[in-house]
């Protein structure tokens, strides 16, 4: 809980921080608007309308071929205006879900009650580690049965489909870290393989690492996307508990990133 009060947090600060960068910006940006009028062929030709200072008088410059810079700030300002009361929404609206909150530490909440209760915290970790355990030894590997054709690349523990996966399974053995490939999975409505289900060895947490073997075809890009959407919606997160790694026919996945990937998120 701690952890996702200090998130907000930041993702507060960022954005008082943008805020203030795009106020800045404003008050710095060219005067005026862009607006556009209908020429004698009929075109909608674009002009620069703005206030004379020194007359109070409306003036309006059609945009020339060399007024491109003129146009982009414009077009940035235009936007920066329709951010700016967004953004002061969203910060009043992630203040009052900070003062909502109540942070939960078992604890700051062992200390704060009489010494029986002490050994509390240890016990519900006890508690959330055997029911990962639970979860863990009641999965079945290579539950995938389509195409077995392409299980055609020996590794620790049978056979993979792609040369890659072979070595991240290599190299996951290799450090000794409990792994299974394609368990059958049930994430809300819908039914997955990950190719690798991993017990953390630093937390006995369970993380899931997809390898995007076929990156550059754009129906699988497709079908990941709506995979990795699910995952995310029921709690399964890049940089949380998901690793994705990937590669395309002109950058092939190596041991190497594959050892820094584990020495990043499993060691």
């Amino acid at each position: 809980m701690a952890d996702c009060i200090n998130d907000i947090r930041r993702e507060l600060e960022y954005r008082k921080k943008l805020l203030k960068q795009y106020e800045e910006w404003m008050r710095h940006a060219p005067e005026g608007r862009i607006s556009t009028r209908r020429d004698r062929r009929g075109n909608n030709s674009p002009y620069h309308q703005y206030t004379d200072r020194s007359t109070g008088a409306v003036r309006r410059k059609t945009i020339e071929p060399g007024d491109s810079k003129l146009l982009s700030q414009m077009k940035l300002k235009g936007y920066i205006a329709n951010c700016i009361p967004r953004l002061k929404r969203s910060i009043r609206g992630v203040e009052r879900a900070l003062n909502s909150l109540e942070e939960f530490d078992p604890l700051e909440i062992a200390r704060s009650v009489k010494e029986f209760y002490a050994d509390c915290p240890l016990m519900l970790e006890d508690i959330s580690q055997a029911e990962t355990n639970a979860a863990w030894e009641n999965l079945t590997e290579r539950q995938n049965t389509l195409y077995p054709e392409r299980l055609r690349y020996q590794g620790p523990g049978g056979m993979y489909r792609s040369k890659s996966e072979m070595i991240i399974a290599t190299q996951l053995a290799r450090f000794e870290i409990p792994f299974k490939y394609e368990p059958g999975i049930t994430v809300g409505a819908s039914r997955f393989y990950p190719d690798f289900l991993i017990l953390n060895p630093n937390n006995d947490e369970l993380v899931y690492w997809e390898h995007l073997g076929l990156l550059d075809k754009s129906e699988y890009q497709q079908a990941f996307v709506r995979k990795i959407s699910t995952y995310c919606f029921h709690g399964i997160r890049p940089g949380d508990n998901l690793i994705l790694t990937c590669e395309s026919e002109d950058r092939p996945l190596s041991s190497l990133k594959i050892e820094r990937t584990i020495r990043a998120y499993l060691l």
